[in-house]
């Protein structure tokens, strides 16, 4: 049964970028189920609505934040995941806002630096098979940051990092990082 479009966001984008207005209709489970760009490039309609629908508002947003359209600073996808932020602001949580709602220990390791004893711990759990989520749990950071690591000290690959919903932006300059 296909879910029903329950709201549809319309916006002018910024100058920068073709289309006079956009529209991106959104169904209710929260995922993209189409693109119109009103003055855009019908090529970039199509490409945007094959690559975003069926994905999650939230993945639409990570996707096109801060892409950018040739000399501009900013593109369609851009425009798209800032308007998506303004009308979900909560998919928009801070790593404070976490803490807060898992408790004050939940991101205790966030954002500190990593030792040899913890990827040790890190690579166990994960040839054990624990899912890249619980690990997080456990040892007190993102998922993120957690297939970050994984994939610095070789054990994941960026493929399956995507699955796990690492952003191809980190996954870019993690790729540049580990051929150095």
């Amino acid at each position: 049964m296909e879910m029903q479009i329950v709201r549809t966001i319309r916006f002018v984008p910024n100058q920068a970028v073709c289309p006079r207005q956009i529209e991106v209709e959104v169904t209710e489970d929260d995922k993209v189920s189409g693109i119109e760009l009103d003055g855009g490039c019908q090529g970039c309609q199509m490409l945007l609505t094959a690559l975003l629908k069926g994905k999650t508002v939230r993945r639409v947003m990570q996707l096109g934040w801060g892409m950018i359209c040739g000399e501009r600073k900013t593109s369609c996808a851009d425009q798209i995941a800032k308007a998506l932020r303004k009308q979900f602001p909560e998919i928009r949580r801070t790593k404070q806002e976490l803490r807060e709602q898992q408790g004050e220990g939940a991101l205790a390791q966030s954002g500190k630096p990593w030792d040899a004893a913890q990827e040790e711990y890190l690579g166990r759990l994960y040839s054990e098979g624990v899912p890249v989520r619980e690990i997080a749990e456990q040892m007190g950071r993102s998922a993120w940051a957690i297939a970050a690591r994984l994939i610095r000290i070789g054990l994941l690959s960026p493929e399956a990092a995507i699955a796990e919903g690492l952003t191809p932006k980190t996954l870019g300059i993690l790729a540049q990082e580990k051929s150095k």
